[in-house]
């Protein structure tokens, strides 16, 4: 795929990291010892995307040595929170149900995230206003809008070892770009 990146403004103390093979800028920001609070930081960028897809045989690529391996910058994105409660029973019980015992010998990284996502997928109706926002309360209604979907399948892939964040955004008001429908 290919995308222009038009405009960017990093959040503050953010280190600027430029991917490969497209030359597009990502941000980092690495918390360490941050206090229980509420803290914000603002990226804004305009880009332009077209022809997007992903790679499965690069993904593939990455084995559960590698996951083990990562950096903290990383395995912050391991812990559970309030919104992801990775470590809850009712979200091991739901990954259990999903994966074979074996998953970490018989499958990757990926095709585990993948099979998560299918499941989550599955598991929930999409229902806005939502009743619940988090993983554990939307997994036992059964239901939960774009934010309770992005909780649940965060939940289980941090209770599998792949490090996993929410973003959470929407669009307010008028048509999504290229579509003829409101949002």
């Amino acid at each position: 795929g290919a995308q222009s990146l038009i405009k960017v403004t990093a959040p503050a103390n953010a280190a600027r990291v430029v991917t490969s093979p497209y030359g597009v800028p990502i941000f980092n920001l690495a918390r360490t010892n941050v206090a229980p609070a509420t803290f914000q930081d603002t990226e804004t960028f305009t880009a332009q995307l077209s022809r997007m897809r992903v790679n499965p045989d690069l993904l593939r690529e990455v084995t559960w040595a590698d996951m083990a391996g990562l950096s903290s910058n990383w395995t912050q994105w391991l812990a559970p929170d309030q919104i992801c409660q990775s470590t809850d029973p009712a979200i091991s019980n739901f990954v259990q149900q999903v994966l074979p015992a074996n998953y970490h010998a018989t499958l990757t990284p990926y095709d585990t995230a993948r099979q998560l996502h299918l499941a989550v997928m599955k598991a929930l109706s999409y229902q806005y206003p939502p009743d619940y926002y988090d993983a554990v309360g939307v997994l036992t209604a059964g239901k939960g809008d774009c934010r309770g979907y992005s909780a649940l399948l965060v939940a289980a892939l941090r209770q599998v070892g792949i490090p996993a964040r929410r973003t959470s955004g929407f669009w307010v008001g008028g048509t999504w770009p290229g579509s003829n429908s409101l949002s």
